[in-house]
């Protein structure tokens, strides 16, 4: 699997956080257009497709589906997103 860019984590963090493509674009002060090249950058990376698929990876990947309330310690020790 490819390491996605700081932008590209940064991004599928949000959205592993709940966040639609279309907030996190508003939140983030981004264009909608380039958080949907940016998704389609995370979803080639890791193979994953759809959207949901992504999050499921990254949910498995972090621990979550057993322990939902660990993001905020997990994704920052994760050698997925490590830079």
């Amino acid at each position: 699997m490819l390491r996605p860019d700081p932008a590209e984590a940064k991004l599928a963090i949000g959205l592993l956080g709940g966040q639609m493509p279309g907030d996190y674009a508003q939140v983030n002060g981004v264009s909608q257009n380039t958080v949907k090249t940016q998704l389609k950058q995370v979803l080639a990376k890791t193979g994953t497709h759809p959207q949901a698929e992504l999050i499921q990876l990254l949910a498995a990947g972090f621990g979550m589906l057993s322990e939902p309330n660990r993001l905020g310690r997990q994704w920052r020790n994760n050698r997925l997103f490590a830079f």
